[in-house]
């Protein structure tokens, strides 16, 4: 019942700027609309230049539960002065989504903060925001490791150094009972470890499993701010994605920046299967249009629509979230018992990532959606025809329900319906929709410029087609050979800009060393698993991986949440000589 008012009430909602209103501005109750709270599960929150943060994020209702409003969430690293290390924009699949970060060299040494949100997870000013401390340790950057004698260690951050017993004592078993097949592993040893459920179905879930090497290293952070963020009341509305991504912007005139009420605004993703779509903007000149397929991070163009283009200009709105008020600090100091740890896992890093092998990483690529028109309409593959060297005789002797014409003393393409040969009937004085690889052309002239050759398909739907605000008189649907095809970006009402893409999702495997031709092959993980989508039921799950070259104290963490959101931790330990 929740779900159908905040519908309502949206519908009732004429404001849009940066994915959000303020809060005068709703027709409607907000008490209504349910919250969202976000929560992030990390392998580790200390990390060396050259080593990976795997994460995983949480969506829930306010009752703790998987929420299954918002589609899309978004995982920052944020460092001093709000600096945006990373961004990464990831699809909700039953309110959980997860990805990672390679830390890069050139990142200083320091304190981040690891921020985890939805848009409407915004509204929730007390857990709307999950908050990770991470602390990256740059090795290779001289003078960026402050000293500890030139630090007031009352108020830093410290790294310092911890013993690892050779046996650790087995933690008490409370929700989950985590096996391995023995206490002790060699080098390159296969590890059978199981996870039985002793809560039953209280037990049933979503988890992460990690198996992490323990470091000799301990911090000490007297701010440390892991948990929730809490946001500063700033008494506006965020948008819930409830279908996908939403690009929100604004028509105003050129002169004087007035807005443009009613005006059609047409944006493409191009691909192979590329995204078009339309909107129209509001009484404030705004505009928002959502993204609901898979598409691959392009260089995106989104124009004004209509012969008064010209006159206007489109602004686009920074979606960025602001955690201005968080200070994370650069101030690390990392005690002298350290060094030696430091220095030889350097060195492990470096050799590691030095014979880093792509085919460990399986990647899960999303299918595209097609063609917005779908089968309708006829597809003419040109390569099927006599080629002619021209559009023009193209389109006579080829392509039969489309031609080329005169108009107000410019050739223009036509959309030609035999079973309505004077376009009779509403909508006949409209122009067709013309795109050439997902771009829509308003100047045809730049259509003509293109060699018959280079044109691979030509699609043609005949008749009247509605289409977001506007309704055509036919569809004129080009492809080219090699793609790519960009209109003039002659003014302001036409803008071209990078959009990132989702996160894909992929999965890292470890060596199987039963297999030859690997023995030769240095193997320095620390990192052995990482599995952030174990779904566990009645049943006993079994886990297979391998260790590496890098002798220790082993930490197995099953992390996550139950169906009921109650939040369950369970450890491990193993040791590998």
């Amino acid at each position: 019942m929740k779900r159908k008012h905040l519908i309502l009430v949206l519908l009732c909602i004429t404001f849009v700027v940066k994915g959000q209103i303020t809060r005068d501005k709703i027709s409607g109750d907000v008490q209504i609309f349910p919250r969202e709270s976000t929560k992030l599960v990390i392998n580790t929150n200390v990390l060396l230049a050259g080593e990976s943060v795997q994460y995983k994020i949480y969506n829930h209702t306010d009752s703790d539960t998987s929420s299954s409003l918002s589609k899309v969430a978004y995982v920052s690293l944020r460092g001093v002065k709000d600096s945006v290390v990373f961004e990464h924009k990831l699809r909700l699949v039953k309110g959980m989504a997860q990805g990672f970060f390679f830390i890069p060299t050139m990142l200083s040494t320091g304190v981040y903060q690891l921020l985890g949100y939805t848009n409407f997870s915004l509204n929730n000013l007390q857990n709307g925001i999950a908050l990770k401390s991470i602390y990256i340790i740059n090795p290779y950057v001289k003078g960026e490791i402050p000293l500890e004698n030139e630090i007031d260690s009352t108020q830093r951050v410290r790294i310092f150094p911890k013993t690892i017993t050779d046996v650790l004592p087995r933690p008490e078993v409370r929700d989950f009972l985590l096996k391995t097949n023995k206490p002790t592993y060699a080098l390159r040893e296969d590890v059978n470890l199981t996870v039985e459920n002793l809560k039953g179905l209280n037990g049933l879930g979503n988890y992460t499993l990690s198996v992490r090497k323990l470091d000799p290293v301990q911090i000490s952070d007297p701010q440390e701010r892991s948990g929730t963020y809490k946001i500063q009341d700033r008494n506006v509305f965020y948008f819930p994605e409830l279908r996908g991504e939403l690009i929100f912007g604004r028509v105003l005139t050129s002169n004087g920046g007035k807005p443009v009420e009613n005006q059609a605004v047409a944006f493409t993703v191009p691909g192979k299967d590329y995204i078009f779509k339309m909107a129209k903007t509001n009484r404030q000149g705004r505009f928002f249009i959502t993204i609901d397929q898979a598409y691959e991070t392009a260089k995106s163009i989104i124009q004004v629509v209509g012969p008064t283009r010209e006159q206007y200009k489109i602004v686009l709105d920074d979606t960025v979230f602001s955690s201005s008020e968080l200070e994370p600090t650069n101030d690390l100091q990392l005690e002298s018992g350290i060094k030696d740890w430091l220095q030889e896992r350097s060195i492990q890093l470096q050799i590691q990532n030095a014979y880093f092998n792509d085919e460990s990483i399986v990647i899960s690529k999303e299918g595209g959606s097609g063609r917005f028109y779908g089968t309708v309409g006829r597809d003419y593959l040109l390569d099927d025809y006599t080629r002619f060297p021209s559009l023009r005789e193209t389109f006579v002797e080829v392509v039969g329900f489309a031609r080329i014409r005169r108009k107000n003393e410019k050739e223009v393409f036509e959309v030609f319906d035999p079973y309505n040969p004077y376009k009779e009937g509403p909508f006949s004085s409209r122009d067709p929709l013309l795109l050439l690889d997902g771009m829509l052309v308003q100047d045809h002239d730049e259509v003509f410029g293109y060699k018959a050759h280079d044109i691979e398909r030509i699609h043609v739907f005949p008749g009247p087609y509605r289409y977001g605000p506007e309704v055509f008189w036919g569809i004129i649907d080009i492809t080219s050979k090699k793609g790519g095809f960009r209109p003039r970006l002659n003014g302001e009402y036409i803008k071209e800009f990078v959009l990132e893409s989702p996160l894909l999702n992929k999965r890292y495997s470890s060596p199987d060393y039963s297999r030859n031709g690997l023995k030769r092959i240095p193997d320095y993980r620390t990192q052995l698993y990482w599995a952030p989508n174990v779904a566990v039921n009645s049943e006993e799950l079994s886990h297979h991986f391998y260790t590496s070259d890098v002798p220790g104290t082993y930490q197995i963490i099953l992390e996550g949440y139950t169906n009921e959101g109650n939040y369950i931790v369970e450890k491990q330990y193993f040791e590998v000589k």
